[in-house]
């Protein structure tokens, strides 16, 4: 009965890191499309 928190916490915890790690690809992937590249977490290289 007490693994159900634990349990629920870590599932939130792996399912956001999922989220983040899928957004970053999305982004770089993106700016890649477009011509740049991605540093430190902006895309450079690309004018608009």
């Amino acid at each position: 009965m007490l693994l159900r928190p634990i349990r629920s916490l870590m599932l939130i915890a792996i399912f956001f890191l999922a989220g983040y790690f899928y957004a970053r690809f999305q982004i770089s992937e993106n700016c890649g499309i477009d011509g740049g590249t991605v540093e430190n977490g902006y895309c450079i290289g690309v004018s608009q």
